[in-house]
């Protein structure tokens, strides 16, 4: 992270300026490697601001990420995580692109083209490929059922408390 200082002291236009020169001469290489360019205005919002910038990329470098949260403080599974959802969704979308493919490579085979033909197949494989992975990834009722049970924490015949 690199943070210009006395942002304060000199005028708008200035800044800017020798801003861009100190980007494309000095911090060129630093930039193009992701470090970020904060400016501070000698007051305690532009403080915060860095402040908060450093803390996130902290917390993200050293915090846990959103799947292990899931996967142990929340004891899913991997396909009921948002990370395993969002994967089945994109096999899905990768899936129906694929059946538009194999569509268009049947009417190219019926023409007898032995080329068409082999991709046909192999397109036909990675979709049995691909149907696996998504009935790998689905969620099976009991375990929906399981984990909606488990959201509640006390049970008697009269009421329950939702956790």
């Amino acid at each position: 992270m690199l943070v210009a200082t006395k942002c304060d002291l000199v005028p708008s236009g200035t800044l800017e300026r020798r801003e861009a020169d100190m980007r494309s001469i000095s911090w060129n290489t630093m930039t193009k490697s992701g470090a970020k360019v904060l400016r501070f205005h000698g007051d305690s919002e532009s403080a915060r601001n860095i402040l908060r910038d450093i803390l996130q990329r902290e917390n993200l470098r050293h915090g846990s990420l959103q799947i292990q949260t899931e996967l142990v403080d929340d004891r899913k599974r991997v396909p009921e995580t948002t990370a395993g959802r969002e994967l089945r969704y994109t096999l899905k979308q990768f899936y129906e692109m694929q059946m538009e493919t194999e569509r268009l490579e049947k009417r190219f085979a019926e023409r007898g083209d032995r080329e068409v033909q082999e991709k046909l197949a192999a397109t036909q494989e990675k979709m049995l490929a691909l149907q696996n992975q998504i009935q790998t990834l689905k969620i099976s009722l009991s375990r929906k059922f399981l984990g909606f049970l488990g959201r509640f924490r006390e049970c008697s015949i009269d009421t329950c408390v939702l956790v």
